[in-house]
């Protein structure tokens, strides 16, 4: 599996859904986002990969996140709708098999998380959960 290949596809979902969406590229937690990323942000993590020897086969499996922040705004019930439709969204055009590249087999969707950030304007925090899968044979 190429990586750069990888996130780059992930980048190109994510803006086919949200053009508007910033990458966010230096961040692992939370701590690290600005406000102003968080208004119109998300960020791509990759997991710890693993791998699974099958008959004549050989498997990668990478957990990959995407995690989108939505803009906070006085009615929080409209935020969470907004941010978590994009989600959805975001996640459809990565499963869709029709948008995938050579550098993997399937991406799946396991969780779709949401979460406020512990920040005076409440943002509104995202989690997509993926798994990268990649058969070769042998």
């Amino acid at each position: 599996m190429n990586i750069g290949n990888i996130r780059t596809f992930l980048k190109d979902m994510v803006s086919c859904a949200d053009p508007d969406l910033e990458l966010i590229e230096d961040s692992f937690d939370d701590k690290g986002v600005t406000s102003s990323e968080t208004q119109k942000g998300y960020k791509i993590t990759f997991g710890t990969n693993a791998n699974t020897i099958w008959i004549n086969s050989f498997i990668d499996r990478l957990p990959v996140r995407v995690t989108i922040y939505g803009e906070s705004c006085r009615d929080e019930e409209l935020s969470h709708d907004t941010a978590y439709t994009l989600a959805y969204l975001i996640r459809d055009f990565i499963i869709n098999p029709k948008n995938g590249i050579d550098d993997f087999t399937q991406i799946y969707n396991s969780t779709i998380t949401p979460s406020i950030l512990d920040t005076s304007d409440k943002t509104i925090k995202i989690d997509i959960e993926l798994e990268v899968r990649n058969d070769k044979r042998f």
